[in-house]
C-alpha cells in the first residue's frame, strides 16, 4: 500500500525494480504492475535487452500481461530489429510465446531477416522460431511460402547430423503450419530415424508423430512419392476419454428439448485424436 502511495514518484528503475521484487516475491499487485507498466512503455529505447527481457520473464513468473506495454515493446523491437542480436530476438519471441500473447509487429518484421539470411539461424534458434509461429498459428499470407521454404532448407543443412527428435519437432511445427517439405519428411520416416525415436526418446514422441500422420492423411499434400507414418510407431492414439461436463450437457439438453429429429452425441473422439465435449446432428433441410 506504502508503495503505491509513492507510485507518482516512480521513475523507470524504480518501475523495473519493483517489478523484479514483485515476481521474486510471487506477490501479484495489478494496480502497482500496471503504474510500472506504463512508465515502461512511455521509456523503452532507454531499456537494454537484458532488463527489457527480465521483466518480459517476471511477466510470466507474475501471470501478468499488460496488452498495451506488449503491443509497444514488439512494436518498438521491430522498428529497431538491426540492434538486437538474433539470440536476442529468438529469446524476444520465446517469452512473448511463454506470455501467450502474439507480438505481430515482431512476427512479421521478424520473417523478413529470416528470409534475407536464414542461415544465420542455428539450429536452436530454427526450432524455437518454428514453435513459436506454429505456436500463434502465424499467418505472414504472401511471405508465407517463402518464409516457410526457407526455414525448410536451412533445417536441410543440418540434416546430416540432427538428432531424430529435433527433427520431429521441427517436421511437427511444419505440418501444423500446413508446410510438407518432402525431404525433411522422407528423412524423419526412415526406418533408422524410426528406430531412433522408439529407443531413445520413448517419451513425447507419440503424439507428435500422430500429429504428423494426421496431417499427412487430412491434408494429402502434393509430395514426390506418397508418405505416410508406420501404424507401429503410432503408440495408442486413443486419448483418454475425458467425464462428461455436467453443466456443459444439461445446457445443451435444454436448448435442444423437443427437437426430436436432432441426434446428440457427448464426449466424441474425432480421428482417435480430437475430443469433441458435444456434436450435434440435424437433418439436410431436404431431408424429412
Amino acid at each position: 500500500r506504502k508503495a503505491l502511495s509513492m507510485s507518482d514518484q516512480f521513475s523507470l528503475p524504480n518501475s523495473q525494480h519493483m517489478i523484479f521484487t514483485l515476481a521474486a516475491m510471487g506477490f501479484y499487485s495489478k494496480p502497482l504492475l500496471s503504474v510500472c507498466s506504463k512508465i515502461i512503455a512511455e521509456n523503452l529505447h532507454n531499456i537494454p535487452f537484458t532488463r527489457l527481457y527480465q521483466v518480459l520473464l517476471s511477466f510470466k513468473e507474475l501471470l501478468y500481461r499488460d496488452p498495451h506495454l506488449l503491443t509497444e515493446i514488439s512494436e518498438y523491437v521491430a522498428s529497431t530489429l538491426d540492434i538486437w542480436t538474433n539470440k536476442q530476438l529468438v529469446l524476444f519471441l520465446s517469452v512473448f510465446e511463454d506470455l501467450v500473447f502474439c507480438p505481430s509487429a515482431l512476427m512479421e518484421a521478424y520473417a523478413g531477416k529470416v528470409m534475407e539470411n536464414p542461415n544465420a539461424l542455428t539450429l536452436k534458434d530454427l526450432l524455437c522460431v518454428l514453435k513459436v509461429y506454429s505456436s500463434f498459428n502465424y499467418d505472414l499470407q504472401h511471405r508465407r511460402q517463402h518464409f516457410l521454404d526457407s526455414l525448410s532448407d536451412a533445417l536441410g543443412s543440418y540434416l546430416p547430423n540432427m538428432p531424430g527428435m529435433q527433427l520431429l519437432k521441427a517436421v511437427y511445427c511444419l505440418c501444423l503450419l500446413n508446410h510438407f517439405p518432402s525431404v525433411l519428411l522422407e528423412h524423419l520416416l526412415d526406418s533408422h530415424v524410426l528406430e531412433q525415436l522408439e529407443t531413445k526418446f520413448p517419451k513425447g514422441r507419440d503424439r507428435m508423430l500422430q500429429m504428423v500422420d494426421l496431417c499427412l492423411r487430412l491434408d494429402c499434400p502434393p509430395l514426390p512419392q506418397p508418405l505416410t507414418v508406420p501404424s507401429s510407431v503410432l503408440g495408442n492414439p486413443s486419448p483418454n476419454r475425458p467425464l462428461v461436463n455436467p453443466r456443459l450437457s444439461r445446457s445443451l439438453q435444454r436448448l435442444l428439448a423437443g427437437q426430436t429429429d436432432t441426434e446428440f452425441q457427448e464426449t466424441v473422439v474425432v480421428e482417435n485424436f480430437y475430443f469433441v465435449d458435444g456434436v450435434i446432428t440435424k437433418p439436410l433441410p431436404n431431408q424429412s
